[in-house]
């Protein structure tokens, strides 16, 4: 068993790491970076994506894209090198963020060295077979609910992000123990910048309020419900504008509803964006807006935060630590009227605006990454003590 060290090792066991895009990259390494920062040894082990090279902490296993979303891949630890490396490297503690391939090595890993083992349920599973592997009919929701509890039964600590996702993990039959620590921010990225050109840059004035989403462009975001919103408060207000920020497989039909909707004037789709690009599109905006129902802790939400955003969104536990209602913004059913009223109501009271502002940032310092890290931190040592 290993003992109490001042400074850990650490191994993050991930079926998805740069240069791929989304939320369990983004946690991933804002965790190793801070881990690091604060002292500890942090060793990735991952896919090898686009001729991506493993080096001294970043070790990556051969691996074939998933059938169902091409944009995934699934590692395959079979490299005897990659696994020679692996078990002559003495890790202190296992922390896996996902229950596939690697995790599942990370698990045998643990229980032969005989170190802690750590889990962090990152993505909704039962939800996402739903949307993209056939519908759910072949591995169903409820097939992928019981794995994901015989799974975290595995663990000596789950870390869920939100307290929606522990529920969710009990509802399912986990009955091992379960924290909730959601992914910290590093607020320095979210300082003002001077001589932010992103309005100019998309054609828009002073007086447009704009409206942000920034993510994944997927289904399962439900970004239709806030294009289909933008044609109701359109009526009321000319100036309204609302900006997408990112890229995904569901594109496409988003800009076909924009223009059946004839919104192409009111809606910008930008693509893509680097992490300083999209802190310049939230500080240039003045709302953010989601409507997504199946993430699991809502990283954008925090950082508009951080950016001074008030935000409106469809009500869901992930966030309801973060969006506090009539304080930083507003929480609502999924109601297009309802939705486009608290909209308009924070952009027409300029007195609420400001405030809602002021509020945004006092929340945003609750979630620090360095904060949330030194938690993390306390639960390692707790478990290998």
């Amino acid at each position: 068993m290993a003992k109490i060290n001042k400074k850990l090792k650490i191994g993050f066991f991930t079926d998805t790491y740069k240069p791929q895009i989304n939320g369990v990259v983004s946690s991933v390494e804002a965790f190793r970076l801070e881990l690091e920062k604060q002292g500890h040894q942090v060793y990735v082990y991952c896919p090898k994506i686009k001729n991506k090279k493993s080096s001294k902490k970043i070790i990556r296993f051969r691996s074939v894209k998933f059938f169902f979303q091409p944009e995934y891949y699934i590692s395959l630890p079979f490299s005897r090198k990659t696994i020679e490396y692996l078990w002559q490297n003495d890790l202190d503690i296992v922390h896996a963020h996902t229950p596939f391939s690697l995790g599942q090595l990370g698990y045998y890993y643990s229980v032969i060295k005989k170190v802690p083992f750590i889990h962090t349920y990152h993505t909704l599973y039962p939800e996402y077979v739903k949307t993209y592997i056939m519908k759910g009919k072949v591995l169903t929701p409820q097939m992928v609910k019981k794995l994901s509890a015989v799974f975290s039964n595995r663990c000596d600590l789950t870390i869920a992000p939100s307290e929606k996702i522990k529920k969710l993990l009990r509802s399912y039959g986990a009955e091992n123990t379960i924290k909730v620590l959601p992914t910290g921010l590093d607020l320095e990225e979210c300082k003002p910048i001077i001589n932010n050109n992103f309005r100019k840059k998309y054609g828009l004035h002073e007086k447009d309020k704009v409206l942000i989403y920034v993510g994944r462009v997927a289904k399962e975001k439900n970004i239709d419900f806030l294009i289909k919103a933008m044609a109701d408060l359109k009526k009321v207000n000319n100036n309204i504008k609302l900006i997408i920020v990112g890229d995904g497989p569901y594109i496409e039909n988003l800009k076909t509803l924009t223009k059946k909707l004839n919104l192409q004037k009111a809606i910008i789709f930008t693509g893509y964006f680097r992490k300083d690009q999209v802190i310049k599109a939230y500080q240039a905006s003045d709302l953010f807006v989601f409507a997504s129902k199946t993430d699991t802790q809502g990283m954008v939400i925090l950082e508009a935060l951080a950016c001074g955003l008030p935000v409106v969104a469809v009500k869901d536990l992930a966030f309801i630590n973060m969006v506090r209602q009539g304080f930083n913004g507003f929480l609502v059913r999924e109601n297009k009227k309802e939705f486009a009223t608290k909209v308009l109501k924070i952009l027409d009271d300029k007195k609420l605006y400001h405030k809602m502002i002021a509020n945004a940032l006092k929340i945003a310092q609750e979630f620090s990454i360095d904060k949330i890290t030194r938690q993390l931190i306390t639960y390692y040592n707790q478990l290998i003590k």
